[in-house]
């Protein structure tokens, strides 16, 4: 049995997405339905995907923050290794 919330119908209207809708109305969650199963049953029942709570950009935006470091730390290492070789006279 779907379960309709504010949330939901949100979601709907920001993504246009039928298939968000559908895994939307039937939440994994265990939450009791009328006819006695939880949400989760239903959902497995009707062959869904279990819920993906990974976040798949988290890793590509953390080896993108390592590169950009160790490319700033090496352009500073970089620098003062000239300025410590050619010092200037004052």
């Amino acid at each position: 049995m779907p379960l309709l919330s504010k949330q939901v119908i949100s979601n709907y209207l920001r993504s246009d997405c039928q298939r968000r809708l559908r895994l939307d109305l039937h939440p994994d969650i265990t939450h009791l339905l009328p006819d006695g199963q939880t949400a989760q049953q239903e959902r497995q029942q009707t062959g869904m995907p279990p819920r993906n709570v990974s976040r798949p950009g988290l890793a590509a935006l953390a080896a993108a923050d390592f590169l950009h470091s160790s490319e700033t730390l090496s352009e500073l290492q970089r620098a003062h290794t000239v300025s410590l070789e050619f010092p200037l006279l004052g």
